[in-house]
């Protein structure tokens, strides 16, 4: 047969599933899956494993036994599993004793029997002759097997001739080349004892070195011990300064902070004083103004008085001339005499200036 043959495990292995897995869907679906024997062994060609690789698919696809089944009865043949004659003869024989579907009227049961007992011998010879042909195709098969068998022995048989003959060149090849190699394993012998001995001399000169570094090396070590506590205890004394320089540090601030709010203390007490001193005098110099304010209205009240009292009555007015005659000049009316205003300036600048000069001088 054409195509590669497939044994179980390799299907589970081609397909990624467990051999359990494979075996239950070979069983499940045989009749679906075409198989070929090899000897006392049953292979799975290439349609197989397609059918396979389907049930795989639909499986993770999330589909029921039921409906895989339906999907491939509807894609693939079933295929024909050979049965015994009795066997096969049984569901024939119901089936033609079932009425067929659409019928007017139903047979009479002797002409049934008679045309049943007619259709079964042939309905056998037809089975028969189709195992027949089965049997013969598998033999068929089974010659085509054997010959295919029977030239991969052959080319086999072929194959270990060449490879014995290979091998018996290789094993002169072999025992040539290990006598070469020994006569070389030999002088490399010799150059390695000589080196040997240098070598010994080498590793005496090492281990004398090695004793030295090792004193060398105990004496850096203690150097490191001395440094790490000379260190440390330079750390803890520099810890130790930075502690009191910052202790005094913050004493300092505090005493600046404690100063400064002092001086800042004492200048808002000034500056209290000061506002206090100025809002003093400030009231003092409004009342003092409102007194000379007060004054010099009385006076003015006075001047205008005055002025009044002093104020000559008015002029008669003169009477119209008759016509032809010159009017006589009247008589010049006394000058009124000017109020002296002189004092009361006097007075209300003396009154003025000690207003003045008890004002608050701005700084």
């Amino acid at each position: 047969m054409d195509g590669k043959n497939y044994t179980v495990m390799e299907l589970a292995e081609q397909i990624g599933v467990p051999r359990t897995t494979i075996n239950d869907w070979l069983a499940r679906y045989s009749m679906y899956i075409d198989t070929v024997t090899q000897g006392k062994r049953k292979v799975y060609p290439e349609t197989a494993l397609g059918v396979l690789r389907e049930v795989a698919a639909l499986r993770s696809a999330g589909k029921a036994f039921s409906e895989i089944e339906t999907e491939l009865a509807a894609k693939h043949p079933i295929q024909a599993v050979p049965l015994p004659p009795q066997e096969e003869a049984k569901p024939e024989a119901k089936k033609e004793e079932k009425p067929s579907e659409g019928a007017p009227a139903q047979p009479d049961p002797a002409a049934s029997g008679e045309e049943g007992s007619a259709l079964v011998p042939r309905q056998q010879t037809e089975e028969i002759g189709r195992l027949i042909g089965e049997s013969f195709r598998n033999m068929d098969q089974r010659i085509k097997e054997l010959e295919g068998i029977s030239s991969a022995q052959r080319k086999m048989t072929y194959l270990w001739q060449i490879i014995c003959v290979l091998f018996l060149i290789f094993l002169a090849v072999g025992g040539y080349l290990a006598l070469r190699l020994m006569n070389q394993a030999k002088e490399e012998n010799r150059q390695l004892q000589n080196q040997n001995v240098q070598n010994t001399a080498r590793l005496t000169a090492l281990q004398e070195q090695s004793v030295t570094l090792i004193k060398g090396n105990k004496e850096f070590q203690a150097n490191i011990t001395r440094l790490k506590s000379e260190l440390t205890q330079q750390k803890k004394e520099f810890e130790q300064n930075i502690r009191t320089e910052k202790q005094r540090l913050n004493e300092l601030h505090q005493a600046k902070e404690k100063a400064l709010l002092s001086e800042r203390d004492q200048a808002l007490l000034k500056v209290k004083e000061q506002e206090t001193r100025l809002a003093l005098e400030k009231e003092k110099f409004t009342a003092e103004r409102l007194k000379i304010l007060n004054e010099l209205d009385e006076l003015k009240k006075q001047h205008e008085k005055l002025k009044k009292e002093k104020q000559p009555e008015k002029p008669a007015k003169p009477v119209k001339p008759a016509v032809g005659k010159k009017p006589k000049k009247p008589a010049p009316a006394a000058k009124p005499v000017k109020p002296e205003k002189k004092a009361p300036v006097s007075e209300a600048k003396k009154e003025a200036k000690p207003a003045d000069e008890a004002g608050p001088r701005t700084e």
